[in-house]
């Protein structure tokens, strides 16, 4: 990843869309069905499932996250002001990470 790839997260307010992936493989960590809102849910934010596109949906505040597993790993679409979008990311991945027992990492598309 290029210098400074970080600071440009915070640059996509309104929209952003980034990939959570393995980092071994670089492919989809999955998340069984059942277990999408508790993994997917960051732990610390007021976040709700409601129902949309993809495969499993939040409205966080002012912004919906939609998330759908991919072959290259979770796309997720951030629709709206999301405050802090790298911890946000960061957290989810953390819980994907735990849940899928292989370590992952999220980077912006």
């Amino acid at each position: 990843m290029a210098a400074g790839w970080l600071d440009e997260v915070e640059d996509h307010r309104g929209m952003g869309e980034y990939l959570i992936r393995t980092q071994a493989t670089h492919e989809w960590p999955a998340v069984h069905r059942n277990r999408m809102p508790v993994v997917l849910t960051p732990s610390g934010y007021d976040c709700a499932a409601v129902s949309g596109w993809g495969d499993f949906r939040l409205q966080c505040g002012a912004a919906q996250v939609t998330f759908s597993g991919e072959e290259a790993g979770w796309h997720v679409v951030v629709e709206g002001e999301l405050a802090d979008t790298q911890r946000f990311m960061a957290q989810v991945t953390s819980q994907v990470t735990q849940e899928s027992g292989e370590a992952c990492e999220w980077l912006p598309l």
